[in-house]
């Protein structure tokens, strides 16, 4: 290893036990979010039923690692419940440095590479809370690894193996998030279209075993995908598939993936639109380009695979009726664009060494402080370990637990009024206190109690607001705790 992989090497540790230990303290100090309280009533040994069970709450894997980590662990703390999601970032990040390690000779087009996987704020909120999200990101980008790794297409065992692995991965990932068995079947057409051009170049019977083993693989895939289909029409018939947009993949993916990325970091409406509108200028030129050139590179399979999943999505929404993906169920967007960025980074540097040998590098330093120094500018600016953006209104319920249980009052249960949506965090909270703090559900805040926890713009719905005092106001979330005058 020449001195330039070693700097290469040492940085992606730097920065990736930064990352590790950046999520595991976000595990440990955010308070627990709306949809991880109702996914642990499906494991709490103490809550005898669950409606959450058979919901697209419920991240099957996820809720299985979940259990797992409960029982080892004893704990209903929220880095165990968290823990297999802070795992999946180690996963993630062992395919980032598989699918990057390749050139890591050139030190800024590594960096660059690394940047873009890596460095995305929203992405790194899933790997800190107790959601499917994480693992699907972690297990599918390693299913990706898997699909780009076949160089040697005449090795049969090769491709049986890289087929097998992928395969596998991506299962995991879709038992995690059930959106990502596109993946898997997009993943496997590749693979069989690979396969079918093999197939004359070389005797069947000179590699039987391993044309049975894949046979073999095929069958179990197809069980799965059968499996997850089933759970989706029961999921469907519910009226489980109602999250996501219906404006079209550019305004509902797209548009809200660059707004997530931003993070609340407000840099103008001029800013994003200009990246918006560059986004969509760089796909439709790329697809151009790729279809008119003759030689066919590594990106030619990643942008395939990206243009599958887009394609996926829209057919879902005509065939199935199911929304376009948005948000949290439109992530692994990130990391295909990232390298599929990556890949264009690649193709360039390659183009210009064919030409210019001595300044390639110039290639990587350019991307570097063009595209990665403003990412990792952002990514500064974006730290926090107080919320998670998907559910930010969760913030505080772990402080307004404490806050009434420290309140000088004479009654051994205290009750707090809130609505549905805060409800479950504080009853997390509440539960942990052994039962000192009773939550009662009003959307319409009628009932009376000790406390009423809402926002603020829930204030003018209560009737007898005359009765309550402001104890502790949370302005980063909008709400308020009202306790009852003595």
């Amino acid at each position: 290893m020449n001195i330039r992989s070693r700097v290469s090497l040492v940085l992606f540790t730097l920065i990736f036990l930064f990352l590790f230990g950046y999520i595991g303290i976000r595990a440990f100090s955010v308070a627990f979010t709306h949809d991880e309280c109702n996914t642990f009533t499906i494991i709490n040994p103490t809550v005898e039923w669950t409606p959450y069970k058979n919901t697209a709450n419920n991240h099957f894997l996820n809720t299985w690692l979940m259990r797992q980590s409960y029982r080892i662990t004893g704990s209903s703390s929220e880095l165990a419940l968290r823990f297999p999601n802070v795992l999946a970032f180690f996963v993630y990040s062992l395919a980032v440095w598989l699918l990057l390690k390749r050139w890591q000779k050139d030190i800024f087009l590594f960096l660059f590479g690394m940047v873009l996987m890596l460095l995305n704020p929203y992405l790194l909120d899933f790997f800190s809370v107790a959601r499917g999200y994480g693992l699907a990101m972690g297990f599918g980008l390693l299913a990706v690894f898997f699909y780009l790794k076949d160089d040697d297409v005449q090795n049969t065992k090769l491709v049986a193996r890289n087929f097998f692995f992928s395969m596998l991965f991506s299962l995991l990932a879709a038992y995690s998030n059930f959106i990502l068995i596109n993946l898997n079947i997009a993943l496997l057409s590749f693979f069989l279209l690979k396969l079918l051009r093999h197939r004359y170049q070389k005797p069947i019977k000179n590699n039987l075993h391993v044309y049975i083993g894949l046979v073999l693989v095929l069958a179990l895939d197809i069980h799965h995908i059968r499996n997850i289909y089933n759970q989706l029409l029961v999921l469907q018939e519910n009226k489980e598939l109602y999250f996501g947009g219906q404006q079209g993949f550019i305004v509902s993916t797209l548009r809200v993936l660059i707004h997530r990325s931003i993070y609340l970091s407000y840099y103008g409406e001029f800013f994003w639109q200009r990246i918006y509108h560059a986004i969509l200028i760089v796909f439709f030129g790329l697809m151009i380009i790729l279809l008119l050139r003759k030689n066919q590179t590594q990106l030619n399979y990643v942008f395939a695979l990206l243009a599958t999943m887009i394609a996926a999505a829209v057919l879902q929404f005509y065939l199935f009726q199911i929304p376009f993906p948005t948000e949290r169920t439109s992530l692994f967007f990130i990391p295909l664009a990232g390298l599929t960025v990556f890949h264009i980074g690649i193709d360039l540097h390659n183009w210009v060494s064919l030409r210019l040998k001595k300044a390639a590098w110039l290639v990587g330093l350019f991307l570097f402080g063009l595209i990665a120094l403003p990412l990792g500018y952002h990514f500064i600016k974006s730290i926090n370990t107080k919320y998670v953006i998907e559910w930010k209104r969760d913030a505080n319920t772990k402080n307004v637990a404490a806050n009434i249980l420290n309140c000088n009052n004479i009654k051994s249960q205290k009750s707090v009024i809130c609505n549905w949506y805060l409800a479950p965090s504080i009853k997390f909270y509440a539960e942990k206190t052994h039962g000192e703090i009773k939550v009662i559900i009003d959307n319409e805040y009628n009932t009376l109690g000790d406390f009423i926890y809402c926002y603020k713009e829930d204030l003018n719905k209560i009737s007898n607001l005359q009765l309550y005092e402001i104890q502790s106001d949370f302005p980063d979330t909008q709400t308020v705790l009202l306790a009852k005058k003595q």
